[in-house]
Order: structure tokens, then sequence, then C-alpha cells
């Protein structure tokens, strides 16, 4: 008998053509990428840095997904209509353009680790209000 991780699947189900946001592509949310990539997701990222200061290797990956993608000073003024926030470790939650999206009801996730393979993550908890990604001793959290 094998194991069927269902709020997995439910989750998975879920991202199908959601419009998630992925802000930061350091070491944290590279993997991110191309899982939402394969789970049908409509994937933008954003960064801070300009984009010749970006990981080439991450560059690629966005330009061969067809990604939408906003760098440099004003990163975040589109961060707008989104599903689903994931950011970074080092990008605060409390930046007004995300305070605004959660208003308006997209789902944050706050990561406070670095995952080595998102493939190998559990999800613990899913409903509509949030999700616990990871074992709960390293959960990310999205409200």
């Amino acid at each position: 008998m094998s194991f069927v991780n269902t709020k997995l699947e439910e989750f998975n189900n879920w991202l199908k053509n959601k419009k998630v946001a992925i802000i930061g592509l350091g070491v944290s949310n590279s993997p991110l990428i191309d899982y939402m990539y394969k789970m049908n997701a409509n994937i933008t990222v954003f960064n801070n840095k300009t984009e010749d200061k970006i990981d080439k290797s991450i560059l690629q990956k966005i330009e061969q997904y067809k990604i939408e993608k906003h760098f440099g000073e004003n990163y975040l003024s589109n961060l707008k209509d989104f599903d689903i926030i994931f950011k970074s470790p080092s990008v605060r939650p409390d930046l007004p353009e995300i305070q605004e999206e959660v208003k308006k009801g997209a789902k944050l996730n706050i990561c406070s680790y670095k995952p080595k393979k998102i493939e190998t993550r559990k999800i613990d908890v899913y409903d509509k209000n949030e999700v616990y990604i990871g074992t709960y001793k390293n959960a990310s959290y999205i409200e």
C-alpha cells in the first residue's frame, strides 16, 4: 500500500492557472519557479536587483518558461491581483504592496528556511485560508 498525500494533491490542483507571485530570486525561490511551472501556475517573478545582478541560470529559466518579470527599484509596482505570493526570507512581509494584496485576498507564504528540493516538501494542512508547507518544526505558512 502506498501513501497518497491528498493535501498535496489538493494544493497542486488548486495551483493550476492561479496567478502566482514569486518575490526574491535567491536560493529559496529558484526550485519554487520549477515547481510552479510544473503545476501550470501563471507565474510572475519580482526582485529588487536589476537584471544584470541576477544569477544567469535563473534568468535563463525565466526566459525558457516565458515568465513575466519585474526587476529594479520599483519592482513591486506591478504586484496586483495575485492569488498567492511566495516571498524570500529576506523580503519583509509588511511592505505596503504585499499588504495591499493580502487585504484583497492573496495568500502570503512566509518561507523561513531554504528547501533543497521543493518536490520533497510535504503539505501538512491545507484549506482555503492557510497552508503549512514542510514539517511543523520548520514550516512555511501561508495566511
